[in-house]
């Protein structure tokens, strides 16, 4: 049953219609194709989920953060390199991690 007319139905039954721009989905629908069902949520789509003639749930898709690069020099003047740094290590650090 397509959208419009599962919001007519309810309509009709005296179910209030939550938002007429939203599309409602069965049950049985989201049974028949679980993966339409995820994509048309994924493509931004918010769906209202209806149980016989009850709405049940909204599915909407989640808000994605927006990721930015850490900023550069974030620990200036905290953490320095030894001068050391590529040296091998000593004989005896060095067996702690070989475990010998």
């Amino acid at each position: 049953m397509n959208a419009t007319v599962q919001r007519h139905r309810l309509a009709r039954l005296g179910c209030p219609v939550y938002n007429a721009g939203m599309s409602t989905m069965s049950i049985q629908d989201i049974q028949r194709d679980p993966q339409g069902f995820v994509g048309r949520v994924v493509a931004g789509e918010t769906i209202l989920v209806v149980r016989g003639d009850r709405p049940v749930a909204e599915v909407r898709p989640v808000e994605s953060a927006t990721v930015s690069p850490r900023p550069f020099g974030l620990c200036a003047d905290r953490f320095f390199v030894p001068e050391d740094f590529n040296q091998p290590l000593a004989d005896e650090i060095l067996k702690e991690f070989e475990g010998s």
